[in-house]
């Protein structure tokens, strides 16, 4: 037993360390799209063109949102006027004296001779 604890308490920090090591380079930021800068200091060419686009695709996304955003609001009186006509409908029906068929009405479960 105690050879067995001799053992563990040798390999464990080991498989500690690489454990460790392992996840924190998995969790490494990638700074593979990041060119060095030249030696007269000024960025990389590859890498301006590279944030264009993205600016570009971000405000196209934006755009896209505005204009998504803009359509729901002009529906909005619309769906208004749909939600006040089927309150009115509701209302209607809770008030009718109207008959209900014996098939739509709750059964009132008072002995369970049901199978």
């Amino acid at each position: 037993m105690a050879e067995k604890i001799l053992e563990y308490r040798s390999a464990i920090p080991d498989q500690l360390k690489t454990t460790l090591a392992s996840v924190l380079s998995s969790q490494a930021p990638d700074f593979s799209g990041i060119d060095e800068a030249g030696s007269s200091g000024e960025r990389n060419p590859d890498s301006e063109d590279r944030e264009l686009d993205t600016e570009k695709r971000t405000k196209e996304k934006i755009q896209l949102l505005k204009e998504k955003i803009s359509s729901n609001i002009s529906a909005m009186p619309v769906l208004v006027n749909r939600m006040k006509e089927c309150i009115s409908r509701i209302e209607e029906l809770d008030s009718g004296d109207s008959v209900i068929h014996p098939a739509f009405k709750k059964r009132i479960s008072g002995s369970s001779n049901e199978g």
